[in-house]
């Protein structure tokens, strides 16, 4: 299956790109997805414990299991004062 991958703020700058399509095994989940995105882009690989996964435009809190298609985005975490 195929993922858009999108890049914001900070992490498009460790990534060194806004976005990139991967190919993934059918079953993969938001949790499999951040741990190959730290092998493909080692810069990422400390901040990506704590950054803010969206897929399709919804939050995701917990593992979520990927479909064909989705658009994944991968954002600083979100903090206010």
């Amino acid at each position: 299956m195929w993922v858009q991958v999108l890049f914001f703020a900070r992490t498009k700058e460790l990534a060194g790109k806004s976005h990139v399509k991967l190919q993934l095994e059918d079953g993969t989940d938001t949790a499999k997805l951040l741990q190959i995105l730290c092998t493909r882009f080692p810069t990422l690989k400390e901040m990506l414990p704590f950054v803010t996964v969206a897929v399709n435009f919804e939050y995701v809190f917990c593992p979520k299991r990927l479909r064909n298609g989705d658009e994944v985005a991968i954002m600083p975490p979100i903090g206010g004062g």
